[in-house]
């Protein structure tokens, strides 16, 4: 299956060696650095709290158990893997995001200290495998809140040297603190001069504020159907009705992993609540605009592979605000028929060069418009070639 565009899987995930922290930490950080309490399990030890608290406390991840992932395991995970898959997907670019990574970013008690130097080691570790992709691979880098100078400095030095695409955050509060959080000010207009991203992606069970396990306990299936989507939902509440996207209008908002049928619903929610005195810390909120016309300039949603309403989501916003995102490596991912499977949902026809190509390009920006010039001339020449 070609397509006349380059094709962008806009949420991707490594599979991180259990020894990443280990090997690109500085050695004084002892017994405090982030290791996995079994290699190749979920739970992890963070300056010395156990994330998860509780449940998952054997589980491996999936990837390393999932027998349609064999070859990429064989492969350790790493470039080559990815780039074979992507090849039998017939997707020509993937944004990669992480999967332990999003267990140490829940850690709740961990030194801020410790934490950033954790986030500075995945970032290099990141850069070194994105380095071996050919063009095809881009990072997003690992920021953490606990110290927002050390956050602000992180991110000037990944867009300079390793050339990030953008990075990520969990959608749960750290240390009690939304987004809006005055605090929080100075990393919004470093990431809106270094004009990349900022994406919110829920993952797992950790140890910071979450819908979903906070009542369903160890049910996975019940709380994972609502934590991805409704924390997403509730950044996104900070983001717009809090008054960060009116005090950063260039500042782009991705909320991954939590589908995107929800946000005409959203939308108009938001819409209604705007309408009356919004209050933050005790403060009105001045939005001149509407929260829908907020989100139609500056927020993107993913879809996933199979999402069938997503497409009410594609036609509300005109094909653009959505991205697709094949959750490669992960249990629930359509792998090896991902990029099949969504091209033929019914109404998308009109919106997949938007969700597949455009709309990733202008979401992540310069960096990755550059690599996909690159990547679709070669893959234009090497077509005709044969």
């Amino acid at each position: 299956m070609g397509f006349p565009y380059v094709t962008i899987d806009s949420d991707a995930h490594v599979v991180e060696p259990p020894d990443l922290w280990t090997r690109y930490m500085d050695k004084k950080w002892g017994d405090r650095i982030p290791q996995q309490l079994v290699p190749g399990s979920v739970p992890m030890r963070i300056d010395n709290e156990v994330v998860p608290p509780n449940g998952y406390l054997s589980s491996p991840i999936g990837a390393t158990v999932n027998p349609k992932y064999r070859k990429a395991k064989e492969l350790g995970f790493g470039a080559r893997s990815h780039l074979n898959s992507m090849v039998e997907e017939g997707i020509d670019m993937s944004v990669l995001f992480p999967t332990a990574g999003l267990i140490v970013t829940g850690a709740a008690r961990a030194g801020a200290d410790l934490m950033t130097a954790a986030a500075s080691a995945y970032n290099n570790w990141l850069s070194d495998l994105c380095s071996e992709g050919q063009g095809r691979l881009h990072g997003v880098g690992m920021l953490d809140l606990r110290d927002i100078k050390g956050a602000c400095a992180e991110a000037i030095r990944c867009v300079d040297k390793h050339r990030f695409v953008g990075f990520f955050v969990r959608p749960n509060p750290v240390d009690g603190k939304q987004f809006y959080d005055p605090e929080y000010e100075p990393l919004w207009s470093v990431l809106e001069e270094l004009q990349v991203p900022i994406c919110f992606h829920e993952g797992a069970l950790v140890a910071l504020p979450q819908i979903g396990p906070d009542r369903f306990g160890d049910k996975i299936n019940l709380w994972h159907m609502a934590t991805h989507v409704m924390e997403n939902q509730l950044a996104m509440v900070s983001m717009v009705l809090g008054g960060v996207c009116e005090r950063h209008p260039k500042l782009r908002c991705g909320f991954m992993e939590c589908g995107a049928g929800w946000l005409p619903y959203w939308m108009w929610r938001m819409d209604e609540h705007a309408e009356t005195a919004l209050r933050v810390s005790g403060k009105e909120v001045n939005l001149p605009l509407s929260p829908t016309e907020y989100v139609k300039r500056q927020c993107y949603v993913s879809a996933d592979t199979e999402e069938y309403p997503a497409i009410h989501a594609m036609d509300v916003m005109d094909g653009r605000n959505v991205l697709w995102a094949s959750d490669y490596p992960h249990a629930d991912a359509k792998y090896p028929n991902a990029l099949r499977t969504v091209s033929k949902l019914p109404g998308i026809e009109q919106h997949l060069e938007r969700v597949l190509s455009v709309t990733p390009l202008e979401f992540f920006g310069k960096t990755l418009r550059d690599a996909a010039g690159k990547v679709l001339a070669l893959r234009n020449a090497a077509a005709q070639a044969t």
